[in-house]
């Protein structure tokens, strides 16, 4: 049953959360991030359509793909961090 809530609730919150990312991206002048998050959020929705809408074996094929998306996403995004870490950094010590 806890498995059950999380495959459901679980993109809904991240999707949710993808959606405040764009908009604190927007809003804060932090453009390059807004890529990877809607690539994020675009994974998520399909996850979540393979599991709900599409169901049986093939939406579970539907969901792996969008599971390589959001990993990719967040890797890049954790990528992007990094640097930006890395160049605040150098700035400073200049």
């Amino acid at each position: 049953m806890f498995i059950y809530y999380v495959f459901l609730y679980l993109p809904i919150l991240l999707a949710v959360l993808c959606s405040w990312g764009i908009v604190l991206a927007v809003r804060y002048n932090s453009k390059h991030y807004i890529y990877p998050l809607a690539l994020l959020n675009a994974g998520v929705i399909v996850h979540y359509i393979g599991l709900m809408a599409i169901g049986g074996f093939e939406g579970m094929g539907v969901s792996m793909i969008a599971a390589l998306i959001v990993v990719i996403s967040i890797v890049c995004i954790i990528i992007m961090w990094i640097t930006d870490r890395v160049k605040i950094k150098k700035q400073h010590t200049l």
